[in-house]
């Protein structure tokens, strides 16, 4: 505890900036339409702001592609070849994690911290990645609800720099709501495994 209340005696305010890929997938019965997880992308800016001893408040604004991905094997009479067609469901939100930031070790130039928190999501686009939805396809994108929300956990190592300090950073995203209109869709909400790296000022 006295090593942790160290490190963060040395913290202060910091903006940064972060990109990297997340591994997205569907749960609960969307999950039965659309079973695979799908890549995608995150990036954005954060800032760093000290509250007490080991603990900063976090707070980031990034953009984030989360989905699925699905297989579908047809044979004749709809197509000429029996074959697999494969698509995914892409949404793309505005994301704005509230992140408690607690610094756990630093050793040197090495910071270890873990990050949780709510995290708070405004859909930006819903689409299918190849085609148009035809009614034929598991869900309609379209029915992608406009807000979500999950919990972040995650793990940051942070090596300081002669102007700032490098980040690796890994976390898991988990919503906690339907990502599709009930109505219009199966229940299911969805989880992404981020990493990133980025810097700070």
């Amino acid at each position: 505890m006295l090593g942790a209340a160290t490190a963060g005696a040395a913290e202060r305010w910091a903006l940064g900036l972060r990109g990297g890929v997340n591994v997205s997938a569907f749960d609960g019965a969307l999950s039965d339409r659309v079973d695979l997880a799908k890549w995608g992308y995150c990036a954005g800016g954060f800032a760093t702001v000290p509250v007490w001893g080991p603990f900063q408040a976090q707070p980031e604004l990034l953009f984030t592609e989360k989905g699925g991905r699905y297989e579908e094997s047809l044979a004749a009479p709809y197509r000429a070849a029996p074959g697999t067609i494969r698509n995914a469901v892409i949404v793309t939100y505005l994301e704005a994690p509230l992140l408690l930031r607690a610094v756990a070790l630093r050793r040197g130039q090495l910071t270890l911290s873990t990050l949780a928190g709510p995290a708070f999501a405004f859909k930006l686009d819903s689409d299918l990645a190849r085609g148009a939805y035809t009614g034929s396809e598991p869900v309609d994108p379209r029915a992608a609800r406009d807000r979500d929300l999950g919990v972040v956990i995650g793990f940051e190592a942070a090596l300081a720099q002669p102007r700032g300090r490098a980040l690796l950073d890994v976390r898991l995203t988990q919503g906690s709501t339907n990502v599709l209109d009930p109505r219009r869709g199966p229940s299911g909400g969805q989880h992404a495994w981020s990493l990133s790296v980025g810097y700070t000022l």
